[in-house]
């Protein structure tokens, strides 16, 4: 019994793990790379700064039609059992993270990231781990769904902002 036990924790930490390694491959690299290289070359970063947006675009249509594409024989049949939840799974955060923002007495500007941080979190992250970490491809699905949700919803969003401009007198939250 004490064996099978301390087979089960150890098999925890394995795949606990795996995880792990694989969020720091895709999130803190990613991550540390872009700082250092502003910090260590601000005339390329400069430069690339107003090629990033399209490379965004590109890199977030990819990024939808990769998964939709491994899993489209799953989501032709349930599909649209899926979509409504997920998107209004979205569709909460963004609105929680402005609201509950604005109530907490930040300025329009801030509250506005807060909301696009907490209603795009990273889809794309879920169904990397899902598809590597674990064998069966359903369990991918509802990640690949919320790709597609995540960036219609956080595009739709940023022009629905853009078009409203910040009020002159919006407090600077974070001044450096």
């Amino acid at each position: 019994m004490l064996t099978v036990s301390i087979y089960k924790i150890n098999l925890y930490f394995f795949y606990f793990q795996g995880l792990a390694i694989s969020t720091f491959q895709v999130v803190l690299v990613p991550t540390v790379v872009g700082v250092l290289a502003h910090e260590y070359f601000p005339k390329f970063t400069e430069r690339i700064i107003t090629l990033t947006p399209l490379i965004g675009v590109i890199l977030t249509t990819l990024l939808c039609a990769s998964p939709i594409g491994q899993v489209a024989e799953v989501l032709k049949s349930q599909g649209a059992h899926l979509i409504v939840p997920v998107a209004l799974l979205h569709a909460a955060a963004f609105a929680l993270g402005y609201w509950l923002s604005k109530l907490s007495s930040f300025g329009e500007s801030t509250s506005r990231t807060i909301s696009i941080e907490c209603g795009m979190q990273s889809s794309a992250l879920g169904f990397l781990l899902a598809q590597k970490h674990f064998t069966n491809p359903l369990v991918a699905v509802p990640s690949a769904v919320s790709v597609v949700c995540m960036a219609l919803g956080g595009s739709a969003l940023a022009v629905f902002w853009r078009n409203m401009p910040i009020p002159l007198n919006d407090k600077d939250d974070f001044k450096e």
